[in-house]
């Protein structure tokens, strides 16, 4: 996937690359991390408002969404990363366990009780619009924590921010009001 003004899958990992970052991502039940390594700060800067685009402003197109969470293939099989991913550790021994005492420990409206990847079932009838609406209700601005390890141009950052800031202004309004997912749940389809 890219994001509102680099539309190209892989540009960020590339172009990371070139500035001597590297680019990962994880999620938890509570939040994802984004992280963005560098061996320099102006490698980190140069990357930072680009990263800061694609995790906010990303470009989720019924196609990546197919490829990425979940497609039956040419011979019939389920696939997609997400899935794929999910199949490997949904019916381990461990996984079942910890599903299983995340169920009896959290009632029905805390993240806490369901597994963070999805399971298979649900993913195979997530749809697009319903990734896309999740994501204009939880990644906002008022949602979202930087946090910078190692030497920092205070003064840089700060006009970094303040550009990019400047830039989401029309596409995502700064003063939109946080949205928890407990208050405010998805729809299920």
């Amino acid at each position: 996937m890219g994001s509102k003004n680099y539309h190209w899958k892989g540009l960020l990992d590339k172009l990371a690359s070139r500035a001597y970052s590297n680019t990962n991502a994880w999620t938890a039940t509570d939040h994802t991390a984004y992280l963005l390594d560098s061996i320099g700060w102006d490698g980190f800067a140069q990357i930072l408002p680009l990263y800061l685009e694609h995790v906010l402003l990303p470009t989720i197109t019924n196609e990546a969404c197919t490829t990425e969470v979940w497609h039956v293939d040419g011979e019939g099989n389920d696939a997609g990363v997400v899935y794929s991913e999910m199949q490997g550790v949904q019916y381990k021994s461990a996984e079942l366990m910890e599903i299983a005492a995340k169920r009896l420990l959290y009632p029905e409206n805390v993240g806490f009780r369901y597994e963070t990847g999805g399971m298979m079932e649900a993913l195979r009838v997530l749809t697009p619009e319903r990734i896309r609406e999740f994501h204009r209700a939880m990644y906002q601005p008022r949602n979202l924590c930087v946090i910078i390890i190692g030497d920092v141009n205070h003064a840089n950052l700060l006009e970094i921010l303040e550009n990019f800031e400047e830039s989401i202004k029309e596409h995502i309004p700064l003063w939109t009001v946080l949205l928890r997912g407990e208050q405010h749940p998805i729809a299920p389809q």
